[in-house]
């Protein structure tokens, strides 16, 4: 990478916030990390789900998703002890490092010397790590280096948080579409008010544990006919109520 100036990183700032879609900037991090910070030959991102469990964002090679996945499993590593911690993990040499001692030996199998694991902070807590590995032992021991890492995981972790945002809104508005579209159907097919259709396809989504937007997608494909034929008339008084719009239904 050029000299860390701050023209060079803001050009790399505007290449990841170039994307809107979750994915494709989690994909655009990883690629600039690759091409861009010193001694980095493989890049991978893990995100935190409910639960404490882990899942691959993207890596840049199916040997860094094996190694990814071992660390997700095993709980153990720097790329998840990064998130947890809320701080940077190094390994100089993964086969002999004492701290992960069951998947150290293992990514070292798979052909890594060194891996820099490092928090990408969204609010006020890490929901991210960015994973950089080097084949060699020895790497990142370079401050230079180090401090260009640190910097780029944070234009990363501004650029993943804008793009989870906009993804979450370009996903709410396509179920209340759906959800809908579903309320449509239910009207015209089987004489329901705005309101009925609505508590149908609550009653659905609860009754089935299924997302609301699913069971609108189920109502489109043809299916509840029957139970929705049996719902004219039969809905209390309290369906009626309101506009029948699903405002302040969650659409999953």
């Amino acid at each position: 990478m050029e000299q860390h100036d701050a023209a060079a990183f803001a050009r790399l700032a505007r290449e990841m916030q170039a994307q809107s879609e979750e994915p494709l900037t989690a994909a655009t991090i990883i690629r600039l990390a690759t091409t861009s910070l010193p001694d980095v030959d493989h890049a991978s991102i893990t995100i935190r789900l409910r639960g404490g469990r882990y899942r691959s964002l993207g890596a840049s090679a199916e040997s860094v998703e094996k190694a990814d996945a071992a660390q997700h499993d095993l709980k153990e590593g720097p790329c998840v002890e990064a998130i947890d911690e809320d701080d940077w993990f190094l390994s100089t040499d993964l086969e002999k490092d004492e701290r992960w001692p069951r998947w150290g030996p293992f990514a070292a199998e798979l052909g890594f010397g060194s891996l820099l694991g490092l928090p990408l902070v969204q609010g006020k807590e890490p929901a991210a790590s960015l994973n950089l590995y080097a084949d060699g032992t020895g790497r990142f021991t370079d401050p230079e280096a180090l401090t260009q890492a640190l910097l780029f995981a944070t234009h990363a972790a501004t650029a993943l948080a804008s793009a989870h945002e906009i993804s979450g809104l370009q996903t709410a508005v396509a179920s209340r579409h759906l959800i809908g579209m579903a309320q449509g159907v239910l009207i015209e097919r089987h004489g329901l008010t705005a309101a009925q259709s609505f508590s149908f396809l609550q009653r659905l989504s609860s009754t089935s544990n299924v997302k609301l937007r699913d069971v609108a997608e189920q109502v489109l494909a043809g299916e509840h006919s029957a139970a929705a034929r049996g719902t004219t008339g039969a809905t209390g008084a309290n369906d009626d109520a309101g506009d029948g719009t699903p405002e302040s239904a969650p659409v999953g």
